[in-house]
């Protein structure tokens, strides 16, 4: 068995493309510039008329309003910019009918606002109308420009004023209140909910539930960390820069959106290391059982081996002890039957000699006329003895015994006794021989025996050694399994894919 390493995740079906934030983002980006649309610009001459070269930019009006905002003299900083903003209101009214309009020098000219081809007049706007008479009191030959509300109340001096409807106190400060909000809103990042992060993570984790890869909670628990995660990371990092921004006098929502879609996709990694950490853990818990089971399985082989070699050098001892012991016992055994045999001849060899003289002198007797030619025998006799002797002391027992057989199947005086000796150490010997061809084949049997154990026995050796490895391996591969499982499990979840091992 070998441990293969498995193949990645493939996680492009789950990844939420990187326009998606983008998208959400541009909702944003579409708002500001709607937002800065909706500013009218007869505000912000107003402010830079009142303040001169103090409003350069929609930055530092916005900075400026800000300051406004926080200060004990906001509602009356309100109210003079309501006036200015009438001021500008009705110099592009005339204007637009065909009058001649010019400004005042400065915008606290004393007794008038604009000049009406040539005529200075005052621009009088509010919800009472004291500082309307008291302007025509004191300035009785500079006429007022206002609304139609406060020009009825004084019906005696309707040749001295000029009303207005655009001049009206609630349109004018509805124009002043939408376009500070605006203003105020276009360098603001506010929170906002990602509609199209939502609808792309709640349509993935809907196809996954309905496919059956997970269940409602991981559903639900995927989709929120997504729509959390852009979310926050768009609010954190548009806030971030529009706050710089702000602190710079600058109001660029682009610049804004383009920091918060950044946010949105830092947000979006953020939130998908959390919905997957359950799934990179137990992918680090798999590949660490799977580390661990290969090195394992590395360290059970070569002690497998060890394990089996050393078993077989074990029996193989045994075997060569059991065959030495065989030998020696069937090796004892021919010794025994040799020793006897060649204690039988070296008896023989040693009594030829004398039985030879001896039976020559038996033999050799006769009438005194065969005395010389009996004479001569009987030396023949002691001659052969003699010879006798001298192998029976120059050979082994037997080659002498060969020897002497030779001489006396040769003799010219037949022994009738010693040829009787001869034939019984001739059948001694033969049985010799044949005992040592039946212990060389009981010895050879009982070694085949001894054998065949042996090898029988090191077929077991190696068929336990090699069922305690499968079972061992069995366990891994059920342990792997479980753990692929449970990594595949968190993966469909997540609409990831993952190989399951085979």
């Amino acid at each position: 068995m070998a441990f293969h390493r498995q193949s990645g995740l493939d996680t492009r079906s789950s990844k939420m493309p990187w326009w998606v934030p983008g998208a959400d983002a541009g909702l944003v980006y579409l708002g500001k510039l709607q937002a800065l649309s909706a500013i009218d610009p007869r505000v912000i001459q107003a402010m830079d008329f009142w303040l001169k070269d103090s409003v350069g930019d929609l930055g530092e009006a916005r900075r400026i309003v800000l300051e406004a905002t926080d200060s004990e003299n906001y509602e009356r900083w309100l109210e003079a910019l309501k006036g200015y903003i009438g001021e500008q209101v009705a110099a592009d009214l005339l204007e637009t009918q065909g009058f001649s309009v010019e400004w005042a020098p400065a915008p606290n000219e004393q007794g008038w606002d604009l000049s009406i081809n040539g005529q200075p007049v005052n621009v009088k706007v509010g919800a009472t109308a004291e500082h309307v008479a008291r302007h025509l009191a004191e300035h009785p030959d500079i006429p007022v420009v206002t609304s139609p509300e406060l020009a009825a109340q004084f019906p005696d001096e309707a040749d001295r004023i000029i009303a207005l409807p655009e001049l009206d106190n609630e349109a004018l400060e509805a124009i002043r209140d939408e376009s500070l909000d605006n203003l105020v809103e276009a360098g603001e990042w506010e929170a906002v909910f990602p509609v199209v992060t939502a609808v792309a993570a709640g349509g993935r984790e809907l196809v996954l539930w309905l496919s059956g890869d997970t269940d409602l909670l991981s559903a639900v628990r995927n989709a929120g960390l997504d729509v959390a995660g852009v979310g926050v990371g768009m609010f954190i990092t548009g806030h971030l820069a529009a706050s710089a921004l702000t602190a710079l006098g600058v109001v660029n929502p682009l610049a804004a959106t383009v920091a918060s879609f950044g946010g949105g996709l830092l947000g979006k990694s953020l939130a998908r290391s959390i919905k997957t950490r359950p799934l990179e853990e137990a992918v680090v818990e798999f590949r660490e059982a799977q580390e661990a089971a290969r090195r394992e399985w590395m360290e059970r082989r070569v002690l497998f081996r060890q394990t089996v070699l050393r078993g077989i050098a074990a029996l193989e001892r045994e075997l060569r002890e059991r065959l030495r012991r065989i030998e020696r016992k069937h090796r004892r055994r021919l010794s025994t039957e040799k020793s006897r045999f060649e204690r039988a001849v070296q008896e023989f060899l040693h009594d030829v000699p004398d039985r030879l003289e001896s039976g020559a002198e038996c033999a050799l007797s006769g009438p005194p006329e065969l005395g010389p030619w009996l004479e001569r025998e009987r030396q023949w006799v002691r001659e052969v003895a003699d010879g006798i002797r001298r192998l029976v002391q120059s050979l082994p027992p037997a080659d002498a015994f060969a020897e002497v057989q030779d001489v006396l199947l040769n003799a010219r005086v037949p022994i009738r006794q010693l040829m009787e000796s001869v034939d019984t150490l001739v059948q001694e010997h033969a049985r010799m021989l044949t005992a040592a061809g039946v212990e060389r084949t009981l010895a050879e049997r009982e070694a085949r025996r001894e054998i065949a154990r042996t090898v029988s026995a090191i077929q077991q050796l190696i068929l336990r050694e090699s069922r305690k490895l499968h079972e061992w391996i069995d366990q891994r591969r059920e342990k792997l399994k479980h753990l692929a499982e449970k990594v595949a499990q968190a993966a469909r979840r997540l609409g990831f894919r993952w190989p399951l091992p085979e």
